[in-house]
């Protein structure tokens, strides 16, 4: 009996980085629950909109609750101005399988690079990207001396 494998599109998410200047990714990320291309500036917008996003689906259920300061304001997502499905410096295409220990787990391709890598935190995949984006640059921060 041949096994068959039923893609999700609802378990993707495609990051669509434009640019990365001074280590400060900007793009788009597409999802079909979105409707349209959302645009981020910033690890910390394309991370809350991404949990936003996982909350909203409900999937992968969260194990632990978010802590805060303050109660967090709603921003309003704002549309891309063009929804292409590709980066104009890269592209990856995330699936998160886990939420645990208040951190994701999952995996990350680079559909330029060709390549599949696990990550087991959110700290591992921002660092995935970064290596990605900045191939050369070795793991050393440019503003380093």
């Amino acid at each position: 009996m041949q096994k068959r494998y039923w893609e999700n599109e609802y378990r993707d998410i495609l990051i669509c980085v434009d640019r990365y200047e001074n280590r400060i990714p900007e793009g788009h990320l597409v999802h079909p629950s979105l409707g349209r291309a959302v645009q981020f500036y910033g690890v910390i917008q394309l991370l809350r909109i991404v949990e936003s996003l996982l909350d909203e689906l409900r999937f992968p259920e969260t194990f632990s609750c978010l802590r805060k300061f303050q109660p967090l304001m709603e921003e309003p997502l704002q549309p891309a101005a063009v929804t292409p499905d590709k980066g104009l410096s890269a592209t990856f295409r995330l699936r998160i399988l886990f939420r645990q220990n208040s951190t994701w787990q999952g995996t990350v391709q680079w559909l330029e690079g060709k390549r599949d890598t696990s990550f087991r935190s959110t700290l591992e995949l921002l660092f995935l990207l970064d290596n990605a984006l900045c191939p050369d640059d070795g793991g050393k921060h440019s503003d380093e001396n």
